[in-house]
């Protein structure tokens, strides 16, 4: 029998492996084209029917309709999330896309501050402030094949917001929702084929009347379905299990994967800055990981006026006031400099009682 230890190796990889591939498989089905060719939202629809059946036969359980408007908002940020995720990497390249995708850290991070009750403390806040930069400064300085266009950063951010959105809200009903993590997946689904389809009428209806809904399709269109249904069944397994910082540690530490890629299959130069930067970036997500550890130490102060309350705090019934000798230095009169000398006990420095 394989420990659970190893199990959870073996997943974590794999998840690492799918998100960092991701990218690249979803550039690759444009097929030398300048554009994806086929409609985006129908391999979101797609997965997301596969997830909803599948879901439902492994839990052997049905849906109920009152899950489904639980878990709604979740699945309409998901179907606008995974499509933008597709149609930016019309205007950007994969590495770009990948490290715009990390500012979900710090979105997360200030979420959590405001809506849930696991709050960052300072060094996370710390570490999120240099995510931030590094990613500016990748942005400013990458020159890849596919550009910065501004329309597919813009794309990029809105999907970053709608992810981060579905993550924390789905973070609040499964840390308090018993229901399996296949049921789960199946009612998220269920809630993303209506906004998919939607959004297909809504924007590419031209396309629609030209070839189909399914017009353009190939294997690796089939391989990316495939890649998208075990990514959210395994993110879901991860939030559940941990968290969705959890999630997003093992999304950036992906960025490094999904740069490497793309510069082995498409034979592209490496850029020393570029992976400096991507160094920076993992560098301040692993510290902003360690960082829920970190304890912030009492100082000097607070530990003397928490000493002075404690006294303060105790009773004095039936303890006689200790007299001071004469050799013993009174808290007037400090030990620690033999010049100082007690102002005499005059009428203009008596306290009047």
């Amino acid at each position: 029998m394989i420990p659970h230890e190893v199990v959870i190796t073996i997943g974590i990889l794999v998840f690492f492996g799918l998100v960092a591939f991701q990218p690249m498989l979803a550039d690759l089905t444009k097929d030398r084209a300048g554009d994806i060719p086929y409609i985006e939202s129908t391999v979101v629809c797609a997965e997301a029917i596969v997830s909803c059946v599948l879901g439902q036969a492994i839990s052997r359980r049905r849906i109920s309709c009152k899950d489904v408007l639980r878990y709604l908002p979740v699945g309409l940020l998901r179907a606008v999330e995974d499509t933008l995720s597709l149609v930016c990497l019309n205007y950007i390249d994969p590495s770009l896309y990948a490290v715009l995708a990390q500012f979900r850290l710090v979105l997360t991070g200030i979420s959590s501050r405001i809506f849930l009750k696991e709050h960052p403390n300072k060094l996370q806040f710390e570490a999120m402030g240099t995510i931030t930069m590094s990613l500016v400064a990748f942005t400013v300085s990458y020159h890849g094949f596919g550009g910065g266009d501004k329309l597919g950063i813009l794309l990029a951010s809105v999907a970053v917001l709608c992810k981060v959105t579905a993550s924390v809200y789905l973070e609040r009903q499964v840390k308090s929702d018993d229901m399996p993590v296949p049921l789960q997946s199946a009612t998220i689904s269920c809630g993303t084929i209506v906004p998919a389809l939607a959004y297909t009428f809504a924007f590419d209806m031209d396309q629609v009347r030209d070839q189909g809904l399914w017009g353009g399709w190939s294997l690796l269109t089939l391989a990316l379905l495939a890649l998208l249904l075990a990514k959210h069944w395994l993110g879901n397994v991860i939030v559940k299990r941990w968290s969705a910082v959890v999630k997003y540690v093992i999304h950036a530490a992906a960025v490094a994967g999904t740069y490497a890629l793309q510069r082995i299959w498409y034979g592209l130069s490496w850029s020393l800055v570029s992976c400096m930067l991507l160094g920076i970036l993992m560098l301040a997500v692993y510290s902003f990981a360690e960082g829920k550890r970190w304890q912030p130490t009492a100082s000097a102060s607070e530990a003397s006026l928490g000493e002075k309350k404690s006294s303060a705090s105790e009773p004095t019934v039936g303890r006689e006031k200790p007299t001071a000798s004469a050799s013993e230095p009174s808290a007037s009169q400090p030990s620690c400099d033999p010049n100082l000398k007690a102002f005499p006990e005059t009428s203009e420095n008596k306290l009047e009682v």
